[in-house]
Parts: structure tokens; C-alpha cells; sequence
């Protein structure tokens, strides 16, 4: 059925696109895809009962995908199943909400063999100050899993909500089926891989960028100053959502004139924020090293780096494109599980022009495969409302054969981020839940016997649960040599789990590091369901410790 006479704002819609002669103006989005947004900037009217319905249902289905994305996390929770990023973000979680206000995350090597740095210069994520209050209030590092899983939920919501308001603005009123494709919408953002594959690796602060990028859009799309406030929270989210920022300032400057001075000044100021973030060294944590490449020569970690990259890809783009070719394939699918279709406008194409070029840029290899999921999350989302308003601008031409086309394209995004997700979501399950019952049993007994207060090594593929403490290492990163880890504490404790764990080191290495240990006299307290828990007392005046050659 139809789903609304026409009204006054379909008439606006009409003059704004007409201009004072009544020539069709051409599309804001003609040079990159069909995104008919040059009328995105006038408010939306409430929504028409049958959109009003899909609305309903979305909340309801999104409200169980919350349920079930809870209940996965405490799975993995209650399994130690966590690895070496939720201890980085829950130290400083638990550390801030405790009252030590800058916070040292020691979790990763920085000028190896000198581990850790302030947290605020890991990736200049300051939302963690005021999200540690929830610490201060729970004392649970689960709460941040919690906030996670809000977040992904929240982006879904905030997308679907901005898809069906551009369907009752933009949508023909004499044509039928805009239910039909919001119900589409809600399906895609469902079923979509990423979403899941995010939620099972540790906790990520893109995640919540992912939700404060769609929401800035969104109130940016309808000229509301809101906008500006999601941007400051977006850019709270660390460097990597600073790019999120130009994104989306970039989608505002293409949607038209109302919102073009807007979408200006989210770039300039995301660009501010950037050169911050390099001027107080705060992306550390980021890998801005792995960029190097472009640069010619090994770059610095702070803002003189970052520049020299920038001015190494513009005066040789073909290192980028080198480093690009071969990885097609990889990138594809995080688009073919967002439908793809939604790439052909402007709202999905500039995120992720952004975000597949600054991470298919990376020399790192992980940074392209499935596990670095979070990184692209943030395409699901616009690409979802891409592809309303390009079904949307089909719709509207004239003649017969549009529609029809609008129908295919569809269909067939939808059926491909379907079958995308049938291949590749169970995938999460067999690469993060890794940890067997027994053995979290042995893990759960094991943490409570490590103070809060002591050193501990922990194997990565299992740390997440012990990040409650301000002097933790991770066991099982590949040194040439050994690994070489600071001792700090008196006595100092380690946990390794004899394989299981995600990224966690090989049992041969494992074993080789607790026969070392106890032959300097550490005294084994737990030995389990390949769980093995040792405390060491080093001598007086030793503060390294070198174990054994991880490759052996």
C-alpha cells in the first residue's frame, strides 16, 4: 500500500530540487554514485505508519540481538577468552575508575625492550575517562563488553532510523514498496558478519565511534546542531574515529549547500584533532610505524610521521597501490557483507573510501583479515543507508525500467551480505571461543590467587580477565631471542594455558618457558587442565627476565 498522500515536505523536497526555474538540478552525488542528498539538510516529517511499523519491528528485533550479543559475551567472559587488547583498555578501565587518573597501559612493547606507555598516548582514546565511572560503580571489567554490545546495537538502531526517515522524505508517494525496503534495511544490518566478528574480539573503542559517526551524520543530514556533539564524542574515540569525523564531514559537503559549510568544518576540525593527536604523540598504540613504507624510510610516532607519510604517498602513490594490489579480495568482502549496493552513494562510498584505504594501507597483514573486523564496522552502517538512498534515487526516475533495476540491485545486495554472513559469521565462533570449560574452571580458581597488587605474565590468548592489575604482561609475543619482560613486582606471577586462547603461543614454547622458570625456582601453585601458574621471586637487583626463544 502506499505510504503517504503528499505532503508539504514532499512539496519543499520538489522546489528545493527544481531550484527557481523549475530545471531539475542534477544530483549532489552525481560525480561518485546516486545519492539524491542535496535535500538532506531539511528535517524529516514524523514518520508514515507503515515506516512507523518497520521502525517498531527493528527496535524489537535489534532489542533481541542485544540479548543474544550479551549473553555471547559473557560467554566468552566466563571462558577467558580475552586477549591482549581487553587487558590494554581494561587496565586503564580499571585503573581510572579506581582513582589513578593517568593510567599505564603495559601491555604493549614500545622501543622493545621497554614495554608501555601512558594510555592516553595508545590512541588518544580520552572517552575512557569518563567511561571508567561505570567501573567505579560495577568493579567489573565485563562492563565494558556490556557497553560494547550497546554500542553495536545502537549503531544499527541510529542507521535504521536514519534509512527510514530518508525513505518518508525521499521515497515517490505514488509509488508502493518503501516498507518493503526498510524492512531490507532492517535484514542487512542484522545479518551482516561484522557486526558479530566485533563483538567477539575483545572490546574496541571503534565500536562505539561506529555508533557516534552514524548518529553525527545523521543530525548533520538533517541540520541539527546535535551533530557537533556527536563529532566530540566520535573524535573522544581515538585517532582512528578522528578519520571517521572526516568522513563524515566529507558526506556533508557532497549532500548540498545547507549542510556543505557544516561538513567543512567536521573536516577541519577532525584534521585539528589529528595533528593533536600527533603533536602530543598519542597514536603509539596505533601502528603508525606499519605506514612507513610510504615514507621511504622508518617514520616517528608523533606528528612529524604522520606528515611524512602523508607527503611519501603523495609523491609516490605507487608504494600504496603496490601494497593494495593482492589485497582486493580481502577488502571486497567487508563490502560484499554490507550489501555492496550501498557503495554506489555518496553516504556509503566516502566511508569507505576512508576506511578501506587507511587500513588496506597498513603493511601489517592482520589489518585486512576477518579478525580486524572492528576497524571496518563502521561501512556496515552507511553502507546500509547507502543503499536506501540508492533504491530510493531508482525509484524516483521516470519509466519502467528503473524500478526494476532498484528491485535487482536489492535483492541482490541483500542475498550476497546473506549468504556473506552464512560463510563467514560462524567463523567467530571457532576463532575466539577457544577455551574449554574445564579449563576456564582451572583459569577462574588461578586469578584468584594472583593479588591485584602483583606483576603478572599472563599468555595473551587469555589476559583480558586479568587486566584489573597495573603491572600485566603478556606471554607469548614472538622475539627474536626470547622475550624479554620487566620485572617490576616481588614476587611475580605467571599463568600460561598450554594452547588454548586465541593468538596464544605454541605449547612447545609454553612448556619450554615453565621448565626455564622452575629451574630458576619458581614454585608451581596450580596445575590443571593445561592451566600451569607459577609465583617467582626474582633475586635482588634483577629487573629483566628473558625467556626462553619463543620459536624454539
Amino acid at each position: 500500500m502506499p505510504i503517504a498522500r503528499p505532503t508539504l515536505h514532499a512539496v519543499s523536497v520538489d522546489l528545493e530540487m527544481s531550484g527557481r526555474g523549475g530545471r531539475q538540478l542534477p544530483d549532489a552525488a552525481e560525480g561518485v554514485g546516486p545519492d539524491p542528498a542535496s535535500v538532506s539538510s531539511l528535517r524529516v516529517p514524523s514518520l508514515p505508519d507503515p515506516l512507523r511499523r518497520v521502525w517498531h519491528l527493528g527496535v524489537a528485533v535489534f532489542g533481541l540481538q542485544l540479548a543474544g550479543l550479551i549473553v555471547w559475551s559473557w560467554y566468552l567472559w566466563s571462558h577467558f577468552d580475552l586477549t591482549n587488547d581487553m587487558a590494554t583498555f581494561g587496565q586503564a578501565f580499571s585503573q581510572i575508575g579506581s582513582g589513578h587518573l593517568n593510567p599505564y597501559e603495559t601491555n604493549f612493547v614500545y622501543n622493545y625492550p621497554h614495554w608501555g606507555y601512558p594510555f592516553y598516548q595508545s590512541a588518544f582514546e580520552l572517552l575512557m575517562w569518563p567511561l571508567a565511572l561505570l567501573y567505579t560503580a560495577t568493579r567489573s571489567l565485563f562492563t565494558l563488553l556490556v557497553v560494547q554490545d550497546l554500542a553495536l546495537v545502537g549503531a544499527g538502531l541510529a542507521s535504521l532510523r536514519w534509512g527510514l526517515e530518508y525513505l518518508a522524505g525521499r521515497w515517490p508517494a505514488h509509488r508502493r514498496g518503501a516498507a518493503v525496503v526498510g524492512s531490507g534495511l532492517v535484514v542487512l544490518l542484522l545479518v551482516n558478519p561484522w557486526t558479530y566478528w566485533s563483538a567477539s574480539y575483545d572490546f574496541h573503542f571503534e565500536t562505539i565511534a561506529a555508533l557516534f559517526a552514524i548518529l553525527a551524520a545523521r543530525d548533520g543530514w538533517q541540520g541539527r546542531r546535535r551533530a557537533w556533539l556527536w563529532l566530540v564524542l566520535l573524535l573522544a574515540c581515538g585517532d582512528v574515529a578522528a578519520t571517521y569525523g572526516i568522513a563524515v564531514g566529507a558526506i556533508l559537503v557532497f549532500t548540498g549547500k545547507r549542510t556543505r559549510r557544516v561538513g567543512i568544518g567536521f573536516v577541519a576540525v577532525s584534521l585539528v584533532w589529528l595533528v593533536l593527536v600527533g603533536v602530543v604523540h598519542g597514536a603509539r598504540g596505533s601502528g603508525v610505524q606499519a605506514y612507513g613504507y610510504l615514507a621511504g624510510h622508518p617514520v616517528p610516532d608523533g606528528l612529524s610521521g604522520m606528515v611524512a607519510i602523508v607527503q611519501g604517498l603523495a609523491a609516490h602513490p605507487q608504494r600504496g597501490l603496490s601494497m593494495l594490489d593482492g589485497r582486493w579480495h580481502a577488502l571486497y568482502q567487508y563490502l560484499a557483507g554490507a550489501g555492496l549496493v550501498g557503495v554506489a552513494s555518496v553516504i556509503g562510498f566516502v566511508p569507505a573510501a576512508v576506511v578501506l584505504g587507511t587500513n588496506g594501507l597498513n603493511s601489517g597483514p592482520i589489518w585486512v583479515g576477518h579478525i580486524a573486523a572492528f576497524q571496518y564496522l563502521v561501512i556496515v552502517f552507511f553502507m546500509g543507508v547507502g543503499a536506501v538512498a540508492v533504491v530510493t534515487w531508482l525509484v524516483r526516475r521516470t519509466g519502467r525500467v528503473a524500478p526494476v533495476v532498484a528491485c535487482l540491485l536489492g535483492v541482490a545486495g541483500l542475498a550476497q551480505a546473506i549468504v556473506v554472513s552464512g560463510q563467514i559469521t560462524p567463523q567467530a565462533r571457532a576463532w575466539f571461543a577457544t577455551v574449554g570449560g574445564p579449563t576456564a574452571i582451572e583459569l577462574t580458581r588461578v586469578e584468584q590467587m594472583v593479588p591485584s597488587s602483583a606483576e603478572a605474565v599472563v599468555s595473551i590468548g587469555v589476559i583480558g580477565r586479568f587486566a584489573a592489575r597495573s603491572e600485566l604482561y603478556p606471554y607469548g609475543i614472538p622475539f627474536p631471542g626470547g622475550q624479554i619482560i620487566p620485572v617490576g613486582g616481588r614476587p611475580v606471577y605467571f599463568v600460561f594455558v598450554d594452547g588454548p586462547g586465541t593468538l596464544s603461543g605454541t605449547a612447545k614454547a609454553t612448556d619450554a618457558a615453565i621448565h626455564q622458570l622452575q629451574s630458576m625456582g619458581a614454585r608451581v601453585i596450580a596445575r590443571a587442565d593445561q592451566v600451569v601458574a607459577l609465583v617467582w621471586t626474582p633475586p635482588p637487583g634483577v629487573t629483566r627476565l628473558r625467556l626462553v626463544d619463543y620459536v624454539r
